[in-house]
C-alpha cells in the first residue's frame, strides 16, 4: 500500500477501472482485436452462440467479453478491410456472395477469401463513430429495424444516417468497469465524516455515481461530491457535481447522483479522474486517480 499525506485528509481508495480507450481516426491497429458496438443500443457485434461454423449469423448482443465479440482488422487495398472474428478465425461476409447487393442481405461469418463481399470500408463520422460499407454493394452494415434487443441481426442497407448504422471501435482490454472510493474528512473531537463513492462509467459513456455518506459525529452536516474528468495533460475536460446532501448526527444515507451521458469527444480523452468530497473548504478530501494503474490501494 502506498502512503501519502495531503492536508491531514484520510482517503482510502480502491480502484477497479481501466482506461477508456476509443479508436481515433487514422489510428486503427491491425494487430489488436476490437469490440464493435452500435450507437442506438450500446450492444456489440457478436457471432451468435460463439459457433465456429461457416454461415453463422452476426447479431448484436450485450458485451460479455467473449472471443466471438472481438474482431481483427486486416487491410486489403484501397482503404478496405477484412474483419476477422477472433474465436473462429473466419471473416465477416455478406451472405450470398458478390451478387448479394440488395437491402436486407445478412451478415455472417465465413472462411476468409478475397471476394469483395468480405471487404469493408470504415468511414469516419463527425460524432466519433464509423459507418461500415460493404465494398461489393456500397451498402452499410445496419441493425435490422433499429431493434435495440439482443439477437437482432446485422444486415446491409442503404445509408439513412440512423444510429443503428453507426459503430464504435474499442480495444477490449481497456473497457471501463468501475472504481470505488472511500474518503474520510479530517478527524476532530466531534468524530469523523466520511463517504464511500462508487463511480460507474460504461463503454457507451453513461455515468452514474453512488455514495454512502456517514457521520460518526455530534451534529449533522451537508455533504457535496464531484468528479473531475481529466485528459492526459491533467486538464479538466468535464466536471460532474452532486447537490448538497444533508446527513444527521450518527447516521448514514446512500444517494445516487451524477447521472449523465458523455459524448465520444470527452469519453475518448479521459485519462485521469479526480474525486472531491467536502462539507466546507477546510474539510475537503481530494483523490487524483491515474486510470491506467489498474487495481490500486492508496492511503492519503
Amino acid at each position: 500500500m502506498n502512503r501519502l499525506s495531503i492536508n491531514h485528509t484520510t482517503v482510502v481508495i480502491t480502484l477497479i477501472m481501466t482506461l477508456v480507450a476509443k479508436v481515433s481516426f487514422g489510428q486503427l491497429d491491425h494487430n489488436t482485436p476490437y469490440k464493435i458496438s452500435v450507437k442506438h443500443s450500446g450492444k456489440s457485434l457478436d457471432v451468435e452462440g460463439a459457433v465456429v461454423d461457416n454461415e453463422k449469423r452476426i447479431i448484436q448482443y450485450q458485451y460479455q467479453g467473449g472471443e466471438n465479440q472481438k474482431f481483427i482488422l486486416e487491410p486489403t487495398d484501397d482503404g478496405h478491410y477484412k474483419i476477422r472474428v477472433k474465436h473462429s478465425n473466419k471473416c465477416l461476409d455478406i451472405r450470398g456472395g458478390v451478387e448479394a447487393t440488395a437491402n436486407g442481405a445478412g451478415l455472417i461469418q465465413y472462411s476468409c477469401h478475397n471476394n469483395f463481399n468480405q471487404h469493408f470500408a470504415l468511414e469516419s463520422l463527425e460524432d466519433g463513430f464509423y459507418r461500415i460499407r460493404a465494398r461489393h454493394s456500397n451498402k452499410y452494415l445496419t441493425i435490422a429495424n433499429s431493434n435495440p434487443d439482443d439477437l437482432a441481426p446485422v444486415v446491409q442497407m442503404d445509408w439513412v444516417n440512423g444510429d443503428n448504422q453507426k459503430f464504435q471501435l474499442q480495444r477490449p482490454e481497456k473497457f471501463p468497469v468501475v472504481f470505488d472510493i472511500t474518503q474520510r474528512l479530517k478527524e476532530s473531537e466531534s468524530g469523523a465524516r466520511r463517504s464511500r463513492t462508487q463511480v460507474y462509467i460504461s463503454s457507451a459513456g453513461l455515468v452514474k455515481c453512488i455514495s454512502t455518506i456517514v457521520s460518526d459525529a455530534i451534529g449533522g452536516y451537508t455533504a457535496h461530491l464531484s468528479i473531475n474528468l481529466k485528459d492526459e495533460h491533467g486538464n479538466v475536460i468535464k466536471t460532474i457535481g452532486s447537490p448538497g446532501y444533508g446527513i444527521n448526527a450518527f447516521s448514514q444515507r446512500t444517494v445516487t447522483w451524477g447521472e449523465t451521458e458523455l459524448p465520444p469527444a470527452i469519453l475518448t480523452k479521459i485519462n485521469n479522474v479526480e474525486v472531491v468530497f467536502y462539507r466546507n473548504p477546510s474539510h475537503r478530501a481530494v483523490a487524483n486517480l491515474d486510470l491506467i494503474s489498474g487495481i490500486v490501494d492508496i492511503l492519503l
